[in-house]
């Protein structure tokens, strides 16, 4: 099994481990390159972690839903 990215957690309640990884992440929430959150940041050429800011920023509500 080959993984692109991992995740280390720090509750390890996840005993997966690929035979082959890619990069090896915190454990946080990432876009970029494919990645996306809410249809944004997924035609970036890099992948980056979203800051809690971000997430606020780009979170769907109903206010905001295309109708």
């Amino acid at each position: 099994v080959v993984s692109l990215i991992t995740k280390r957690r720090k509750d390890k309640c996840c005993v997966f481990k690929p035979d082959y990884c890619g990069f090896e992440v915190p454990d946080h929430f990432i876009v970029g390159y494919a990645l996306d959150y809410n249809e944004y940041f997924r035609d970036l050429e890099h992948i980056c972690i979203l800051k809690e800011s971000g997430i606020t920023k780009y979170k769907v509500t109903l206010d905001n839903q295309v109708k």
